[in-house]
């Protein structure tokens, strides 16, 4: 009858981070590289289909035996759209996004999600602005160096790697 709805799935599991916690209680460089391995290919497949997420984050991905499920994708729009106000949790947005009036196009909203939640999960802590900062911080938790360059090129991707033509 031309009327809308809204369903709902029960999800098993809990969140990757619960929403009322900053930080994971123990930190693990393979932790935060398995959650790399999981959200890649999801989000490289969202963004082969043309979307960006924009509100990764960990309160959003629900963990059930060893599984991901993702929520709230209210904020997803096409990769290329820019007539959008910037959307993200704040320490899950790029700096570069910071007081913008509009987004560009791409997917480095999602790609520098990817990095905090990586960086958060190896070192308890968000990563600092400055690379130099954040190579003490690798150093004093023993972050193997393949992981602090993966790490590194999401947080500071200005445009997306998997832009969508």
């Amino acid at each position: 009858d031309g009327h809308r709805y809204v369903v709902l799935e029960r999800i098993p599991g809990r969140p990757l981070l619960a929403e009322k916690r900053e930080q994971p209680s123990r930190t693990s460089w393979r932790r935060a590289e398995r959650i790399l391995e999981q959200l890649e290919p999801m989000l490289a497949r969202l963004h082969a289909a043309g979307w960006t997420w924009r509100d990764c984050k960990p309160s959003h991905i629900f963990v059930h035996r060893g599984t991901f499920r993702y929520i709230d994708f209210e904020g997803a729009c096409p990769t290329e759209q820019t007539q959008v106000l910037p959307w993200s949790s704040p320490d899950y947005i790029a700096p570069s996004s910071r007081g913008k009036l509009f987004r560009r196009a791409g997917t480095f909203e999602d790609d520098y999600a990817l990095g905090v939640i990586a960086f958060q999960f190896g070192t308890g802590k968000f990563p600092p602005a400055t690379r130099h900062r954040r190579t003490a911080l690798y150093q004093r938790t023993g972050c193997p160096l393949s992981l602090q360059k993966k790490i590194d090129r999401l947080l500071e991707s200005k445009i997306s790697r998997r832009r969508v033509k």
